[in-house]
């Protein structure tokens, strides 16, 4: 298998593929950097590539447009938004299961992990909204994004419910309402330059998830 590998990235065909690979990675690359550092609106076709060192016309052997751009930008974000609802999930487990540890320290655990996200890829998030506003295929992504957030912030509000930790009257819907919140907040302070203070970030928006989930009554 190791010398049929060699042979094909020898052969004028391998070359083809691998070369073909290249500038494709090269043109997200440019992309995610130009993205992280201007207004999409400012970010054409002609400045990615100009950022790639490569023509023009290899862009469209890959992508239709600059919103298919930041599509697959979204789509290789994927990994750490599966791992940071999760986080939700496990928090509502260890209620379910009695874990010891104030009630306001289970949002805040998976709450931080959110902050951390956004101060390292929230101008590219910002981005991908910003580009959502004027594609269908784009939006719809976003909006999958946001609701796979919502969805198992709502599974974890449940968890906790049954739990009796809190007693919120629907955890979905109140979950939807916190994450909507989280998204404008978190691109309006970590998704453009300069960026807030995270900590400040994460203590405004725990404040708002405990005194929401618990009443109030705890000191946060």
């Amino acid at each position: 298998m190791l010398l049929y590998d060699q042979l094909m990235t020898a052969s004028p065909q391998g070359r083809q593929r691998q070369t073909s690979a290249t500038s494709r990675a090269a043109i997200l690359e440019a992309a995610n950097e130009l993205l992280r550092t201007q207004p999409y609106r400012e970010v054409s076709v002609e400045s990615v590539m100009a950022k790639a060192d490569l023509s023009r016309t290899i862009f469209y052997r890959h992508f239709d447009g600059m919103p298919s751009v930041a599509l697959q930008l979204l789509a290789d974000l994927g990994g750490d938004v599966i791992e940071l609802s999760s986080a939700f999930g496990k928090n509502a487990l260890a209620a379910r299961n009695g874990l010891d540890a104030p009630n306001s320290e289970l949002i805040y655990n998976s709450l931080q992990k959110v902050v951390q996200f956004f101060a390292e890829q929230g101008p590219l998030v910002k981005a991908v909204a910003d580009a959502a506003v004027e594609d269908e295929d784009l939006e719809a992504g976003y909006e999958g994004f946001l609701r796979h957030f919502s969805a198992e912030a709502g599974n974890a509000i449940d968890g906790l419910a049954k739990a009796g930790i809190t007693d919120v009257p629907d955890p979905q819907a109140t979950a939807e309402a916190l994450t909507a919140m989280n998204e404008r907040y978190l691109l309006r302070t970590l998704g453009r330059h300069p960026q807030e203070d995270p900590a400040v970030v994460l203590k405004t928006i725990h404040a708002i998830w405990a005194r929401t989930l618990f009443s109030g009554s705890l000191k946060v």
